[in-house]
């Protein structure tokens, strides 16, 4: 898939970087009424915060009861699986923050129709690029649905800037479906 093309039956733009390795991916756009909703409306600030950064070892479970930050790159690994549930806010601090997912681990970021899930840059005026996005090799994969990604696609020229989603060195597969990526470089 060519980066910055429209998805049919979507005004909502993908960029993807996928190395020849990569097993499987599917990717379905809809305009879902939630997910058009302003990050602004989805990201309550009263809401507790919690800062994530380093590594998963163990499957964990992101809920909606508290704000994730990223602080730095957080990487899943060793089989464990990142669980995010509905409604869950995950704010990335750093232009150079990425999730990373390798060693045959999971995230599973699933989301409904009235409780998507937000990943979106912890600044006040975000801008395309604010931080990287999601990297899966190794035999990992992931599902997105019902998600908003937005202001992702930074990094420097070493680590693939205008990415969002990567799948390389053997990465096992890729859904994404009823989800929007914005506001991203690339996007």
């Amino acid at each position: 898939m060519k980066p910055g093309l429209p998805m049919r039956g979507s005004v909502r733009r993908f960029a993807f970087l996928m190395a020849p390795l990569a097993a499987l991916i599917l990717v379905r756009a809809v305009s879902v009424a939630a997910l058009d909703t302003p990050s602004s409306r989805l990201a309550s600030t009263a809401l507790p915060v919690v800062d994530e950064c380093g590594t998963i070892a163990q499957d964990t479970t992101w809920s909606k009861e508290v704000i994730h930050r990223m602080t730095c790159d957080v990487g899943v690994t060793s089989g464990a699986t990142l669980t995010i549930l509905p409604g869950t806010i995950v704010r990335v601090v750093g232009e150079s923050d990425e999730l990373i997912v390798v060693n045959n681990a999971q995230l599973h970021a699933v989301g409904t129709a009235d409780e998507p899930i937000l990943f979106t840059s912890d600044s006040a005026q975000p801008a395309p690029g604010a931080w990287e996005g999601f990297v899966f090799k190794s035999g990992a994969g992931g599902i997105f649905e019902h998600a908003v990604i937005e202001y992702a696609g930074g990094g420097s020229m070493w680590d693939n800037p205008y990415r969002v989603l990567e799948m390389y060195n053997g990465a096992a597969s890729l859904v994404v479906s009823h989800s929007v990526i914005r506001d991203g470089l690339g996007a």
